[in-house]
């Protein structure tokens, strides 16, 4: 027989919201942000699970996946409040692709995510290295994240088949290099607090009875 899981510890694991990867690229020319996009690859969380592409340019924003509800929160919930996406407008109307995308991503190499129309490739690997952030604030709410950072010397992304002018924004030092353009793999965010509410449509009926919620972010030192 199990040992039984006393509350306090069923609390705490409760708190993991989100496990996946994510990388993140963003787009300038001249300094000026032209285009954002995060790419999803999520093994589990409180909505769902799947990959998902969020674009947004100035023309508006864009997602990707076989679950629009779900591709809905990611894009609502995280890459809009992404400190890299804070210049591209939201006004709730978001363009969908209802189509599982195809992702690659390779921690030695970089990824490419596609789907019609759509196409997220990061490449060129400057590092690895481990990003823990306890306390982040995001939306008003205060939650966990932690991952492996890889940030990457090139970025492109092709939005209704044409080719968005930008490069990514590398940057840092040599020891350590950060980049606008990164991977984000063995990422979990968790919701400690319970700062965030219930889940839009949790995954497993269990989890309806515990006032959790999550939202991801960028590492600061972009």
């Amino acid at each position: 027989m199990a040992d039984p899981v006393a509350l306090s510890d069923t609390e705490d694991l409760m708190s993991v919201v989100l496990i996946g990867s994510n990388p993140g690229l963003l787009l300038l020319t001249n300094d000026h942000p032209t285009a954002v996009a995060s790419v999803w690859m999520v093994d589990w969380s409180r909505w769902g699970r799947g990959d998902v592409i969020v674009v947004a340019t100035p023309d508006g924003w864009l997602t990707a996946g076989a679950d629009e509800h779900f591709a809905r929160i990611l894009a609502d919930r995280f890459t809009r409040h992404f400190p890299e996406a804070e210049t591209f407008d939201w006004d709730g109307h978001v363009e969908h692709i209802d189509e599982k995308p195809s992702v690659r991503l390779n921690a030695a190499t970089g990824v490419r995510a596609s789907a019609e129309g759509l196409k997220v490739e990061i490449t060129g690997v400057l590092d690895r290295r481990h990003i823990s952030e306890p306390a982040y604030e995001l939306d008003g709410a205060l939650v966990s994240l932690s991952n492996v950072y890889l940030p990457c010397a090139r970025g492109s992304i092709t939005v209704r088949g044409e080719l968005i002018a930008g490069e990514p924004n590398v940057g840092g030092t040599e020891e350590r290099p950060s980049s606008s353009a990164f991977l984000a793999v063995a990422e979990v965010w968790t919701d400690p607090h319970g700062a965030l509410g219930l889940p839009d449509r949790p995954t497993d009926p269990e989890l309806a009875t515990f006032r959790r919620r999550h939202l991801r972010s960028l590492r600061r030192e972009l």
